[in-house]
């Protein structure tokens, strides 16, 4: 016997809102991991492989959507903050 209360019904525009900001705010995580591991004097190679460790630490062989963003965001933080 199939219970209705079972199967959860979310609201589609809420849901896209919520996934809207788990990606903003994980792409943010990144970038402040970005810039606490630049402030450490660590090289561009180093921080690309240890954001993307811990990406992949986190979700597994899922890999989400904004993984394809972290070169961007690092070359963007060692552009702008190196003299």
């Amino acid at each position: 016997m199939a219970f209705d209360w079972y199967i959860p019904k979310v609201n589609e525009n809420f849901s896209r809102e919520q996934s809207k900001k788990f990606i903003s705010g994980f792409t943010e995580e990144i970038k402040k991991h970005a810039e606490l591991l630049f402030k450490l004097n660590y090289s561009k190679k180093a921080v690309s492989k240890q954001i993307k460790m811990d990406i992949a630490w986190e979700f597994g062989d899922k890999k989400p959507s904004f993984s394809k963003k972290v070169d961007g965001i690092i070359k963007e933080i060692f552009d702008n903050k190196r003299v």
